[in-house]
């Protein structure tokens, strides 16, 4: 999740020129109070001054002093209700602007102000009636026009925002905030090289705003630009180190790029300045985790379920939370919180608990229930469905907890050891081959909607490596991908399909063909911990930011002691990958007895 800044509604001070104060200000001062009272004027630029140091509460003192004695005062108003947004008092800062303008219904400042406090307060639609006011009472005000703009984006509406900030950026063409909403709204259509050009033209104005190398940084991130992202970050740091959120960025950018010490460190500096970062905390536990610095990552790990994406029903269990209490006597409901390929590689756990409670039940992917079954003898396995409560349907049950929860209470070696997948016996799928062919399985997809993209691997990548070798290639890829293999067809490449075998309802009769293979090859989805888990030799096509799960060393992984990891070194740079492969299949191919 990147997170975002967004572009901040303006509504200006002003001092009063003499000829504008009202007329009960110019009254002359009684000489008996001539040494006791300061004039009216003197209170407004003394409190003015106030509001700029800071001292707020000095300053609305006066404003109310000021307001007592001329009610409505438009510019008296604008000040107060300025500082009152300032204070985040934005229902009193509210009233102030309306009962300015019920005196002078047409000044624009006091629009915006109005228009910006409602927009504080999430109250959209009423910020559009005040900010249309301003711009038709002065079609030139460029400020309204941005306001506007900035409210319709909020609202989701882009094709108005973008209207009315073209309508600003034609007044005032050099100004910086502009750039910055103008940018945010090709963020939001997913035009992330339009956004880097208008964060690049916006730096042109000021080469050091800090706000605008935090956009371009993260901008340059979306781009695949990591080099470019961690330069541009540490320049916004270095003019502007109290920037949690640039050091939130800079983090990704240094863990994208694999420097993870220097990753934490910007994570920890994140959170020393905003403790409730809750990303930063998230990321900084998968940087430690990714260097096995298992007690601190797990322990960080928890704060995911403060995140709407990790929520889950079933942490609604009207169950304690398991939190490393004796087990002893009871009975213990572990849950799949997350993917399938997790819940393969967490629910080693549920072996370790099974030592000390009297009854381990896990709940799982209705996909899994048969293969786990076999594979976790002494536990109950059980499918999770929309329909199934915990609670009822299993007795004797005193804890829940969700699977990869159980690791920070836990030993390394208790979840380090390995998992096998015990495959069903009775499927007896054998792949027709040739003598001194090899079966080797290939899957190159990812269905995961946010980091699926970048882990999978499009079959034209794969056309060297099936053309040299004439092995048996079997399909074990998920779903239906009739377009890329017509493509493999064209270039005489055929992958053998068993037609009894659908993953995407049954993994029982999935896992039992993967255990006919000689090898698979596949990149980071639920194929590669399937195989893994039984025992296949599995090469692991990893991109140059990996997941957490595949740690830091060049080819082994913790997780799965014969797993063997091929990483790319740049975005989308599989080149390389295919050449190490190929290469180490090559070795294979020609030793004795393959």
């Amino acid at each position: 999740m990147n997170t975002k800044t967004t572009a901040k509604l303006t509504s200006p001070d002003i001092s009063i020129h003499p000829d504008q104060w009202p007329e009960q200000w110019n009254k002359p001062t009684p000489p008996h109070k001539r040494c006791e009272q300061p004039k009216p004027e003197q209170l407004f630029e003394r409190a003015n001054q106030y509001k700029k140091q800071g001292l707020f509460p000095a300053a609305a003192h006066l404003y109310q002093q000021l307001l007592h004695s001329s009610p409505g005062h438009p510019e008296v108003s604008l000040n107060y209700g300025n500082l009152l947004q300032l204070e985040a008092d934005y229902e009193p800062a509210i009233q102030v602007y309306q009962n300015a303008l019920s005196k002078d219904p047409n000044h624009t400042l006091l629009l915006n102000g109005l228009g910006n406090a409602y927009c504080k307060t999430g109250q959209l639609e009423k910020a559009i009636t005040p900010l249309k006011r301003a711009t038709r009472i002065n079609p030139n005000d460029a400020i309204s026009w941005f306001n506007l703009a900035n409210v319709y984006f909020q609202m989701q509406r882009i094709e108005r925002a973008q209207k009315c900030l073209n309508r600003a950026k034609k007044i005032r063409p050099k100004k910086l905030n502009f750039f910055h909403l103008a940018g945010e709204i090709e963020e939001q259509l997913g035009h992330w090289a339009t956004a880097l050009e208008t964060y690049q033209h916006a730096l042109d104005i000021d080469p050091d705003n800090p706000t605008t190398l935090h956009k371009l940084g993260r901008c340059y991130m979306e781009n695949h630009r990591l080099t470019d992202a961690r330069r541009t970050l540490e320049h916004c740091l270095a003019r502007s180190p109290h920037y949690p959120l640039a050091w939130y960025h800079l983090g990704n950018a240094l863990r994208s790029l694999g420097q993870l010490d220097a990753a934490s460190a910007a994570y920890r500096n994140c959170l020393q300045q905003d403790d409730q970062h809750v990303e930063a905390r998230l990321n900084l536990a998968l940087s430690e985790l990714q260097q096995h610095q298992w007690q601190r990552g797990w322990r960080n790990y928890e704060v995911r379920w403060k995140l709407p994406r990790y929520q889950h029903p079933y942490d609604a269990l009207p169950l304690p939370r398991w939190r490393g209490q004796s087990l002893a006597g009871c009975g213990i409901v572990l849950w799949g919180e997350q993917g399938v390929g997790d819940e393969i590689l967490f629910v080693r756990v549920a072996q370790d608990l099974a030592q000390h409670a009297k009854k381990v039940v896990v709940l799982c992917n209705p996909r899994l229930q048969s293969l786990l079954q076999r594979s976790l003898p002494g536990i109950t396995v059980i499918a999770k469905t929309a329909t199934l409560d915990p609670v009822q349907a299993i007795p004797h049950i005193h804890f829940h907890s969700p699977l990869a929860s159980v690791m920070q209470y836990l030993p390394a070696a208790a979840y380090l050891k390995p998992f096998s997948l015990r495959p069903n016996p009775h499927f007896t799928a054998q792949v027709p081959r040739r003598k001194h062919q090899l079966a080797i399985g290939i899957s190159w997809h990812s269905h995961n909607v946010k980091s699926g993209p970048q882990r999978s691997v499009a079959l034209n990548h794969w056309l060297p490596l099936l053309s040299e070798h004439k092995h048996r290639w079997v399909n074990v890829q998920a779903g239906s991908h009739q377009r890329a293999l017509q493509n493999l067809a064209r270039h005489d490449i055929r992958l053998y399909q068993d037609s009894s075998c659908d993953p995407l309802n049954d993994l029982d009769r999935f896992a039992a063909l993967i255990n006919t293979l000689d090898l698979v090859i596949t990149i980071d989805n639920t194929t590669a911990h399937i195989a893994a888990s039984l025992g296949v030799p599995t090469w692991i096509l990893l991109p140059s930011d990996a997941e957490w799960r595949w740690g830091t060393s060049a080819h082994h992984c913790v997780w799965y002691p014969d797993a063997y990891l091929f990483r790319a070194t740049s975005p989308g740079d599989w080149a390389p990958v295919f050449q190490a492969v190929t290469q180490k299949l090559n070795r294979l191919s020609t030793a004795p007895n393959p």
